[in-house]
């Protein structure tokens, strides 16, 4: 048994001396190696157009005719983009409240309670109503809607 460990003893210290050879030969043929240089991109001598584009960046087609290219050489010198006015915000319809507080009889007119009628006015199921001639919302041709082909 101790011959036996004694042989793997010898066998880790030949695995380590390999090991640190070659580690060592790894260095050398790293700084032998040259570093890559980085490639750039390399710059052609075409000249780029002097037109900007809708963005308001430089344009980067190449000249056709003069200083500016296809695009931009039909373009009006003179033409000018006028920036266009702002929109005004539409202004939101208020939804119609009441003036008054539920159950009291309302001081100053309330528009909802004379258009709706005052949900809390135990007279109002006996009231008359005025109907106005014209198309409502029963005439609607929507008979059929519930209704599956």
């Amino acid at each position: 048994m101790e011959n036996e460990l004694f042989e793997i003893k010898q066998l880790l210290l030949t695995i380590l001396e390999e090991n640190k050879m070659l580690r060592q030969k790894v260095e050398e043929l790293s700084e032998k190696i040259e570093k890559p240089k980085s490639t750039k991109k390399v710059q052609n001598d075409r000249e780029q157009c002097s037109g900007f584009t809708s963005k308001g960046t430089r344009c980067k087609n190449k000249c056709i005719e003069g200083d500016k290219c296809r695009m931009h050489s039909n373009q009006d010198p003179e033409q000018v983009v006028q920036p266009k006015p702002k929109k005004e915000k539409k202004k939101k319809i208020e939804p119609p409240t009441h003036t008054h507080l539920p159950c009291e009889e309302p001081e100053v007119y309330c528009e909802l309670c004379e258009t709706h009628g005052d949900i809390m006015d135990p007279t109002l199921p006996d009231r008359q109503f005025e109907i106005v001639p014209g198309k409502s919302w029963a005439d609607d041709d929507d008979d059929n809607f519930f209704e599956t082909s």
